[in-house]
């Protein structure tokens, strides 16, 4: 899971931003996984969107984003989602 943490980031910090269109996009768990294994590979547990791996936002292009960060998580089974800002 260190492995899709560090893909997320360089995804994310390597992103241009160039439209408006602001999101909020996490990746969460899948929903076969137990809360003890999300606890054990260090998801933290958000009282409304649920157990969360990872989050970012963007102000512009959130779309492209979120299809690189879909690809990279199809692998490991984890879901996707985004929420407008």
């Amino acid at each position: 899971m260190t492995n899709l943490l560090t893909e997320l980031k360089a995804i994310t910090e390597n992103h241009k931003e160039t439209y408006l269109d602001a999101l909020w996009i996490c990746v969460k768990k899948p929903s076969d996984m137990s809360w003890r294994e999300a606890k054990k590979i260090g998801m933290k547990k958000d009282s409304y969107y649920g157990w969360i791996f990872y989050s970012t936002s963007t102000n512009s292009n959130g779309y492209e984003l979120l299809e690189k960060i879909k690809i990279a998580c199809t692998p490991y089974n984890m879901r996707v989602s985004t929420y407008e800002l």
